[in-house]
């Protein structure tokens, strides 16, 4: 138990360390290295949570869902290419970092457009369509922007539906009859998820506010409640 209260401190220290580097002027100063930042302490922050959430259990399977729980806040973030329609971050930056691979970043480019246009399109057809009808709006007003300059936020990054996913999931877990090794796997699932999510809503709520679609945004959350929040989510 002290170790988890340790690491809850260490976690909002961290939070406090990553919004710090954020600001260094090396980062500040290249878009692309402060996007990959950005999205690596999401994705960290998240990990940590789960870990404490676990009590830093060392079995694989813990091992695997905290690796699941980063991927999952950090892709989070794969809306912004979806809602923009395009890989685009400044390019004129992005050139100017990588010159050395230019050709074969154009090539990996291609690949990743081709796989988001799928993505997209999958999105689009099954899911906004039906659910997300706002969010499928801002998608098409977006597209070939920047992905880091879209006029509004992008789908995934709304609270109402993370929790609203997360609802889902849990009746599914619990109320529909899975294959009992399937279960086993499955079961954290859901709890994973909202850590991701919440962990990755309450950063970016400190810069602006949450999104509960469709009743709108909150106000910035004050720094103290955002570490706060991301200190209590393990628990």
């Amino acid at each position: 138990m002290l170790v988890n209260y340790l690491a809850t401190v260490g976690l909002a220290i961290f939070c406090y360390i990553a919004d710090a580097l954020m600001d260094n002027s090396f980062i500040s100063g290249k878009v692309v290295l402060r996007a990959i930042t950005d999205n690596a302490a999401h994705g960290i922050i998240a990990a940590w949570s789960w870990a404490i959430a676990t009590g830093f259990s060392h079995n694989w399977k813990t091992i695997c869902e905290i690796g699941v729980c980063f991927i999952c806040s950090s892709g989070l973030d794969i809306d912004h290419f979806i809602s923009a329609k395009s890989i685009k971050l400044k390019v004129s930056l992005l050139v100017r970092w990588a010159k050395p691979s230019a050709l074969l970043e154009k090539n990996i480019a291609a690949g990743i457009i081709a796989l988001y246009e799928q993505v997209y399109k999958w999105i689009r057809n099954i899911f906004i369509k039906n659910i997300c009808h706002h969010s499928a709006r801002i998608c098409k007003s977006s597209m070939g922007k920047d992905a880091l300059s879209l006029p509004r936020r992008p789908f995934l990054h709304a609270t109402s539906l993370m929790l609203f996913l997360f609802t889902i999931s849990i009746i599914v877990v619990r109320y529909v009859h899975l294959p009992l090794s399937l279960y086993h796997k499955v079961k954290h699932f859901p709890y994973i998820f909202i850590t991701a999510a919440l962990s990755h809503h309450f950063r970016d709520g400190f810069r602006r506010g949450l999104w509960f679609a469709p009743f709108g945004n909150t106000r910035p959350l004050p720094y103290v409640l955002y570490v706060a929040l991301t200190m209590a989510l393990p628990w």
